[in-house]
């Protein structure tokens, strides 16, 4: 920030150089707030702001003060929020764009919506299936074990390993289950929107 400021003071310097030497006044403040007209402007005043004037007394240019960090903060806050709103914008029009490029009538967006949706309940139903199946054997291999502890003996490292992938893999289809749950839920959202904007654009026209 010092490295900046520092170059900002040297360039506004170097800047109205030209203009002292044909005979151009500044105009700025001193510490007790009483108007100065000067042929030249301190270094640190430079930051506080000042007016450049000709011979004549016109103003020339005026160059605000130098802006604090947090009003630096602030103005990037500001620019910020100015870029995310025109972004947004650009968004919306292009997906605007999009649903009546796509679809003719509501009809053609409902009819989409319940084929993926359709979709991705059987993939749902398979999973469970793959769910089902793996709890069994999983159930069956958790019995096997317990009867050779009975028996007073040690389970094998490899029905233990066995043991340890269905686990595993009853975790993880059970995650795939949820996430795709999910998915469903949030395609469902997705049509609904699509269709009552769909609605709006067709209202507009």
């Amino acid at each position: 920030m010092k490295k900046s400021f520092c170059i900002g003071i040297l360039f506004c310097l170097v800047s109205h150089a030209a203009s002292a030497e044909v005979g151009a006044y500044y105009r700025y403040k001193d510490e007790k707030g009483d108007v100065v007209i000067s042929r030249s402007i301190p270094t640190h005043k430079v930051k506080n702001g000042y007016e450049v004037l000709s011979s004549a007394g016109r103003v020339i240019e005026v160059v605000n003060r130098a802006l604090t960090g947090k009003e630096l903060s602030e103005q990037s806050a500001q620019n910020k929020q100015a870029l995310s709103a025109k972004a947004l914008k650009t968004q919306q029009r292009e997906y605007d764009l999009q649903l009546l490029r796509r679809y003719s009538f509501v009809g053609d967006i409902e009819s989409e919506k319940k084929r993926k949706v359709r979709e991705m309940s059987v993939r749902v139903q398979i999973l469970k299936g793959n769910l089902l199946s793996v709890r069994n054997e999983l159930e069956v291999a958790y019995e096997q074990a317990a009867k050779v502890e009975q028996r007073g003996s040690k389970v094998s490292e490899r029905k233990l390993k066995h043991i340890a992938g269905l686990e595993q893999k009853l975790m993880t289809t059970e995650q795939l289950m949820k996430k795709l749950q999910g998915d469903m839920e949030a395609t469902r959202r997705e049509y609904l929107l699509a269709i009552e904007r769909f609605k709006e654009l067709k209202a507009i026209k």
